[in-house]
């Protein structure tokens, strides 16, 4: 068992700002302004919204009926718990405190942000 602790993003990607604010809530007149220009100036634009949160997620290594090592196995546990049943062999690997390389693709530099969903213009 792996358990890690990463910053992730959950992403929306939206063809209007009508169908954003929809799903992301209210954004400031300024904020509007920009996603709208976003439309204006390029009709095949789209908008990403994303939402950061915490994820706790556990890799399970398990063995087949032979002994050989299967793929790991990846659970999100932050809603439901996680219950596990050792063997003798058990070993656990904590790496919640090992923070996580960002990724170079990340965006930079939102559009609009209403404190929950940062919006940026799709690359």
């Amino acid at each position: 068992l792996h358990l890690t602790k990463t910053h992730a993003k959950e992403s929306k990607s939206f063809g209007s700002v009508g169908a954003l604010t929809d799903k992301c809530g209210d954004y400031s007149a300024d904020d509007m302004a920009r996603m709208t220009a976003a439309f204006d100036n390029d009709e095949d634009a789209r908008l990403v919204a994303h939402r950061e949160f915490i994820d706790l997620r556990a890799y399970i290594f398990c063995r087949d009926n032979k002994g050989e090592m299967l793929e790991p196995e990846r659970v999100r546990f932050y809603r439901t718990g996680l219950i596990v049943h050792a063997l003798p062999d058990f070993k656990i690997v904590d790496s919640r405190q090992t923070p996580r390389k960002r990724r170079n693709d990340a965006y930079s530099n939102p559009l609009a942000d209403n404190g929950v969903w940062k919006i940026y213009r799709k690359k």
